[in-house]
């Protein structure tokens, strides 16, 4: 993945950009994320709280060690099964972490 900044000029005004590798993925569906984090994480899992027709844009740069809220929070969302909408990046740095996910960009899109 590229992540090396460019800049391209047009009369005189600098535009400063990155070309990134993006995934996208839907929320739900049979090939979607809600499956996969079940599968993931061997039990029913889901995201509450997530208004239709909304994308969650999530860069993850690296494996990243949790602080200790973080930690506490993954082991409650696992432990609880579900996990509210805000959280998504916190379940996909998880996932990144445990190698199940690559480490990138992901836009991911809810619609019911």
């Amino acid at each position: 993945m590229e992540n090396t900044l460019k800049n391209i000029i047009c009369n005189g005004v600098s535009l400063k950009y990155r070309l990134l590798e993006t995934y996208h993925i839907d929320y739900l569906g049979m090939d979607g994320l809600e499956r996969f984090i079940t599968a993931a994480y061997g039990k029913n899992m889901e995201m509450t709280e997530s208004p239709n027709d909304t994308s969650y844009e999530i860069e993850v740069e690296s494996k990243e060690e949790f602080d200790k809220y973080e930690k506490e929070n993954i082991e409650k969302i696992i432990e609880k099964g579900w996990f509210e909408h805000y959280n998504l990046r916190l379940v996909i740095q998880d996932l990144v972490n445990k190698d199940i996910l690559p480490v990138g960009n992901y836009i991911i899109r809810m619609s019911w």
